[in-house]
Order: C-alpha cells, then sequence, then structure tokens
C-alpha cells in the first residue's frame, strides 16, 4: 500500500505541471487578452501597451521560444510561466487582474460556498440513486422496475441548468418564493442555508442520480446470480443480510468509481448551476475569471481543481480495498 501510495503522489507532480502548462498556454492563445480586457475596447493601443507592461504580459510566455529564422531556439531568462510556477509552488498564485486580490483569498473566500453544494449533491446522488437502483433490481420487470427506470431516463435527459430554471421559475409564480439570495453558513442559520441549497444541489445532482441508479441496478442484477449470494440464501440468512451485506457490498464497486469520477462532472455543472442561482462559489468565480480573462486567477482556479480531482481519484482507488478484500495494491 505504501509503495503503491508513493507511486501516486510521484505521478502527481508531472500531472500538475501538464495542467498548468495547457492552461498558460490556451489563456494566451485565445483572442484579446487580459490587457485589453481591463482597458476596454475604446482603449488606445498605447494605453494597452502600458497595462501590458504592468500586467507583465509583455513577456515571453515560457523559458524557451522557438522562431522561424536563426536562432531557432531562444532561451528566455524573464518568462511569465516560470515566474508563476516558482511562486505557485510557494502558495502564492498570484494577484486576481479583476479583484486585486491573492488568488488564494478569493478561493478561499469563495469555497465553502462551493464544498456545500457538492456535498449535497453527493449525498443526493448516492441517497437517491443506490436505494433506487437496489429497488429496481429486486423488483425487476414490475412496475416499481419501469418507474424507477424512468425517472431516471427523465433525469439522465434534463440537463441540470435548465432544471434549475424550473426549480426558480414554479416556485416564483405559484407561491412567490424565491431562496435566499445571501450565504449563511449553516451553523449560523440553518434554515436558510438549507433553503439556499436545497434546489440547486437537487438540479446537480438529478443526472448523476439517474447515472447512479442505473449502475447500481445492473451491478445488483449481475451480484444476485454469484455463488456467494447463493450460498448465503441457502444458509437461511435474512433477505436484508444477504442484500446489504454480501450483494450491495460488492456492487457497489462500479457505482464508486463512478462517483469518483463524477466530480469533475459536478464541478463543471456547479458553474452553471451556481450562475443561475446565483451563488457566490468557485463556479461563478471561475466564470468570470475567463470572461474577463483574468489570467492568475484562472491559472489558480484550474490547478486548485486538478488538485481537487486527482485526490478524489486517489480515495476512490483506497476505498475499493474495503469494499473488494480480494483487491490489493503492489
Amino acid at each position: 500500500m505504501r509503495t503503491y501510495l508513493a507511486k501516486r503522489l510521484l505521478m502527481l507532480g508531472p500531472l500538475l505541471v501538464g495542467v498548468s502548462i495547457l492552461t498558460f498556454l490556451m489563456l494566451r492563445v485565445a483572442p484579446a487578452d487580459a490587457a485589453v480586457a481591463q482597458a476596454g475596447l475604446g482603449a488606445t493601443p498605447e494605453r494597452v501597451e502600458q497595462l501590458r507592461a504592468e500586467m507583465g504580459l509583455d513577456r515571453p510566455y515560457f523559458p524557451i521560444s522557438f522562431r522561424s529564422s536563426v536562432p531557432f531556439v531562444v532561451f528566455n531568462r524573464d518568462d511569465q510561466y516560470t515566474d508563476w510556477l516558482f511562486d505557485a509552488l510557494r502558495g502564492d498564485l498570484g494577484t486576481s487582474f479583476v479583484y486585486d486580490a491573492p488568488v488564494s483569498e478569493e478561493i478561499a473566500d469563495r469555497l465553502p460556498v462551493t464544498v456545500e453544494l457538492l456535498l449535497l449533491s453527493s449525498l443526493f446522488t448516492v441517497l437517491f440513486g443506490v436505494p433506487a437502483g437496489v429497488l429496481s433490481a429486486l423488483r425487476q420487470n414490475s412496475p416499481a422496475d419501469w418507474l424507477v427506470r424512468s425517472v431516471g431516463v427523465f433525469g439522465i435527459s434534463i440537463p441540470g441548468f435548465w432544471l434549475g430554471i424550473l426549480f426558480l421559475l414554479f416556485p416564483a409564480i405559484w407561491w412567490g418564493w424565491a431562496p435566499p439570495a445571501v450565504y449563511e453558513p449553516i451553523w449560523r442559520d440553518p434554515v436558510d442555508n438549507l433553503q439556499m441549497f436545497l434546489l440547486p444541489a437537487i438540479a446537480l445532482a438529478a443526472a448523476s442520480a439517474a447515472t447512479v441508479m442505473r449502475l447500481t441496478r445492473s451491478a445488483m442484477l449481475d451480484v444476485m446470480h454469484h455463488d456467494f449470494v447463493r450460498t448465503a440464501q441457502a444458509k437461511g440468512l435474512r433477505r436484508r443480510q444477504v442484500v446489504i451485506g454480501h450483494a450491495l457490498k460488492n456492487a457497489l464497486i462500479p457505482v464508486v468509481t463512478f462517483v469518483g469520477i463524477q466530480t469533475v462532472a459536478l464541478i463543471s455543472g456547479a458553474v452553471a448551476i451556481e450562475l443561475v442561482f446565483n451563488l457566490d462559489g468557485i463556479g461563478s468565480l471561475l466564470f468570470a475569471g475567463v470572461f474577463a480573462r483574468d489570467y492568475p486567477l484562472v491559472q489558480g482556479l484550474v490547478l486548485f481543481i486538478a488538485v481537487v480531482v486527482m485526490g478524489m481519484n486517489l480515495a476512490v482507488d483506497l476505498l475499493y480495498g474495503w469494499l473488494d478484500p480480494r483487491i490489493r495494491y503492489a
């Protein structure tokens, strides 16, 4: 186990560097740049160049540049990427062009909103998806099975942001109710907090819960025909013990894999959901950074999200060993 963990941790460094290089390059080659976004479309070229110099955008991108003429390769001492990378290794993600504040502080301020949204969405995904999948498998081809499968297809087919718009529109029209607009931590005001996050979390979790239901149903149908399940039934164990203690634990392996991978989809879906419900989280911050060409903000956010996703994948791998004792890591 320790050897496996060491190998995975050693892989994180090159992966994060690769992500940072791609993010850095894609931001620079996109149309317009941060200086134009800050100066405005009516700014003079002199003002744009002045801003580029103040932001450090007039320097070479990378320590190595390639040219079509002699010399074909140029080594740059003062480049943008190397300075940003060394600062990031020290924990300094730079200063936001738009908010004029450290990127790490902006992430820390918005992080609680997104974390709560993702935790509630993951909770609803498991609470709705797994029991529905088990029920559908145990009642195969029954009316309950058809109902659960129909709801699952409905949940997969509807985009989360559109479902979120419906959640805002219908309560406002029918009952004149709208969720609170000001974020309150759950330990300060649990009622307002849950009113604010309940509908966004359900909208974000709808597609994931439907997919988890389908995966759980398929896995349960397969596991219930294995010999160890028949043996447990032959011993006279109660049906609940057979389903929960033997079948479900083995059927959860593909579900855990999906939930871990779904972290990326939930984070990307949180961008639209936070915009629809006016939540000041990481998703809305990332959207604002991309729209304003805020290079340090977008680079810091992408790097942070990459670390979270890689950490989730590692946690999923470690959870395999608990769900199935036959799995061992060298």
